[in-house]
């Protein structure tokens, strides 16, 4: 498992750095990059905030 998180996240940052040059070649700015990486981390914050949301209210109403 370890080993596919590690690999995914390589290739997301291969992903993005090379993500990165394109648009800055294309726009001459990084503001658009940033403006991304900004909503890909709030996406992030709400998948982690979640986590384990489910299993949590199956235990307070018993059904675990």
């Amino acid at each position: 498992m370890f080993g596919w998180i590690l690999a995914a996240h390589q290739l997301g940052a291969a992903v993005a750095a090379y993500g990165r040059g394109v648009i800055y070649t294309m726009l001459n700015s990084y503001f658009i990059m940033f403006i991304i990486a900004g909503i890909f981390c709030l996406i992030a914050s709400v998948m982690v905030m979640r986590i384990g949301r489910n299993a949590l209210v199956a235990k307070i109403s018993g059904n675990m």
